[in-house]
């Protein structure tokens, strides 16, 4: 269970371990002050006392407080410091963990969960290290101190018979335990449910209102909320049994220390300064044994929230990378695909079957089919983003199973079907934060590459405009230039277009293309597509049907051919001419 968090207990262990020392003295000075009261209280019951010890012990009571406080202090520091230490190391572990899991990982894991296990869960385990720390100290180190005082000053039987009603304590905390363990895992597994319920439906607040669908959004919404009400409900009535029950044995504890100090002052058989004594020892000690109530609550919800954590740890990346592989600067950008066959996770039926083709650097390859044919898991296997067979895929003649993944991705520049844009600046969408790598040059270089660039200076703040969330500010349409533009801005040897030009009307589709064909002579570009006049300039290409290349050639040997094809441009052709037809009819 704490596999993963040795290492940052270690790497803290100077700071836990000055806090630990710092609290014990603390604890200890504050034992301490019960028994100089009540040898303060004795010295002015004698007759005869001076007033120059009572000013002595009263002198050592006020210099205790002095040193309580700093070690409060300095006890604080050390624990804090080292807490905020481990909860940024872990929450940095944790993204860093999660950028190397592959795409099968964000199938079975919802981000809503991904994002409460990085909040809520760490912020959990954090606690161990703080309150846990502190209360553990207390209820074992302060426990021992002042039954020792209490034995020392008071004897046993006064100290048993006062103290016997705490026992109940910890039994209570292990009556409880399995409850809270139970409730605290429920709750934690519902809240990160909601989270991602509610990360859905803000993502998709656009076709919820198109469809006036709130209501119904809304009843689902509230019910996940009533489901995590629930659970909090069942952590709170564990709670309302439980603490309840503490309290009254405490107070209890109170009202029997009193009966059996008082017989025993009455009795002469200890002076009225360790009765007040032993009532504040009473009043310390109960905090140990209530802290250990407490303690069971921290540890429960820490435990269950450590081992939503501990399972994102312990995943590995189904994408395996060996530590001989090769790191190669720059590729030349020549691929050669053989006998490619592919299936994902739990599939049966392979996606890819059987692919072989040559492809020489400065070529451009035009992939093209029905949806579902495996055109865009072709691109994902160029760039690893799943789990590439060996000896199936070589660029430069070697297998790219052999090439260090950073080095690989580093040399391919992957314009994916969906455009990703984040909550930012333009600059930093098209240079993914990456500024020190490229100049305003170059940037104004890509976006005019993807005829974006006057459209951008007729924004409001130009290069700096913010696109919202998803890029919620911007078309379709300049989704896509953007996102040809951040990958023209990478300047690799091989380029991969998935779909990026769909959402773009036609003079923008044939100028970008003209920017293909010119501009990128010296790199190996793919573009997949559905529309055949994105592709009919490329130097070869490739015609894939459920999972198979069912041809290759050039567009006219194609269009020569009786095969798919064809069918496909024929298709188009009369979509066209229905279009053009409305067109002039409008």
């Amino acid at each position: 269970m704490l596999r993963h968090l040795k290492k940052y207990i270690s790497e803290n262990k100077g700071l836990l371990f000055w806090g630990v020392i710092t609290l014990m003295a603390l604890d200890l000075l504050q034992i301490l002050t019960p028994y100089f009261m009540g040898k303060t209280i004795d010295e002015l019951s004698k007759k005869g006392s001076t007033g120059f010890s009572v000013v002595n012990l009263i002198s050592v009571i006020l210099a205790m407080q002095v040193f309580i406080f700093l070690f409060r202090n300095f006890m604080r520091l050390f624990l804090n410091k080292a807490v905020v230490n481990i909860e940024y190391k872990i929450r940095t572990d944790y993204f860093k963990k999660l950028e190397t899991l592959d795409s099968t990982f964000y199938l079975d894991n919802k981000t809503g969960d991904l994002m409460a296990r990085a909040t809520n869960d760490i912020n959990s385990v954090t606690l161990l290290f703080s309150d846990g720390i502190i209360t553990f100290v207390d209820s074992i180190f302060m426990s021992i101190i002042i039954l020792s005082f209490m034995f020392y000053t008071m004897g046993y039987k006064i100290t048993l018979i006062s103290i016997s009603p705490l026992f109940l304590i910890p039994i209570l905390g292990v009556i409880f335990s399995p409850f809270l363990s139970k409730v605290f895992k429920n709750r934690n597994s519902q809240f990160g449910k909601l989270s991602e319920k509610a990360r859905e439906f803000f993502s998709g607040i656009k076709v919820i209102k198109s469809y006036a669908n709130e209501r119904q959004i809304y009843n689902i919404f509230k019910l996940e909320s009533k489901d995590l009400f629930d659970k909090n409900m069942k952590v709170a009535k564990v709670f309302g049994i439980m603490e309840p029950l503490i309290v009254s044995v405490t107070l209890f504890t109170l009202a029997t220390s009193i009966f059996v100090g008082g017989t025993a002052v009455f009795d002469n058989v200890i002076s009225v300064g360790t009765f007040v004594a032993l009532l504040f020892y009473i009043s310390k000690i109960t905090w140990p044994f209530m802290a250990i109530g407490f303690l069971t609550n921290i540890v429960q919800s820490g435990i269950a929230s450590l081992n939503r954590i501990n399972y994102i740890f312990d995943q590995k990346s189904y994408i395996s990378e060996k530590i001989s592989n090769i790191e190669i600067e720059k590729f030349k950008g020549n691929i050669k695909i053989k006998d490619l066959s592919f299936s994902y996770k739990d599939n049966i039926v392979p996606t890819l079957k059987h692919i072989n083709f040559e492809v020489k650097a400065g070529e451009t390859i035009g992939i093209i089919g029905k949806t579902g044919s495996g055109k865009s898991t072709l691109a994902n296997l160029l760039v690893r983003l799943e789990n590439t067979p060996e000896n199936s895929i070589f660029i430069d003649d070697i297998d790219i199973t052999k090439i260090e993944i950073s080095s690989l991705r580093k040399n391919i520049s992957y314009a994916m079907q969906n455009s990703i844009m984040f909550s930012d600046t333009i600059k930093n969408n098209v240079t993914l934060k990456s500024l020190n790598n490229y100049s305003d040059d170059k940037l104004i270089k890509s976006t005019k590459f993807a005829k974006f660039h006057s459209e951008i200076k007729k924004m409001k703040n130009e290069y700096d405009e913010i696109i919202g969330e998803k890029g919620v500010n911007l078309s379709g349409g300049q989704k896509q230039r953007l996102n040809i533009a951040r990958t023209i801005l990478k300047n690799a040897p091989i380029l991969i277009f998935d779909d990026s030009l769909s959402s773009l009307d036609n003079k923008t589709q044939l100028a970008i293309i003209k920017s293909f064909n010119t501009e990128l002579k010296d790199k190996t570009v793919f573009i997949i597509s559905h529309r055949i006049s994105s592709i009919e300039s490329a130097d070869k290409i490739l015609v894939m049907d459920n999972g198979f290349l069912v041809d290759i050639g050039t567009h006219n040997e194609l269009i020569n051919k009786n095969g798919l094809y064809k069918e496909l441009y024929n298709i188009q052709n009369i979509e066209n001419r229905i279009l053009e037809y409305g067109v002039k009819n409008e």
